[in-house]
């Protein structure tokens, strides 16, 4: 991955860590492989954007569901 998919990835919250790309707020933990082979930066930033809003949507379904 270049220097500007790493900031991009960085700005959205996801660190790398022990090989993995990981969002410590939000407890993602996702392979390397899965933010790679985009055609261009927007499509990685609506990818990744779309991971964060589906995790908090099944976070908060989840969490409604319990009440």
């Amino acid at each position: 991955m270049t220097e500007q998919e790493w900031s991009l990835l960085a700005r959205l919250g996801y660190r790398l860590e022990d090989g993995k790309v990981k969002h410590l707020k939000l407890g993602i933990v996702l392979e390397v492989e899965d933010f790679s082979g985009f055609d261009s930066l927007s499509a990685l930033e609506a990818y990744a954007k779309e991971r964060l809003r589906t995790h908090c949507l099944l976070k908060q379904k989840k969490r409604n569901s319990s009440e």
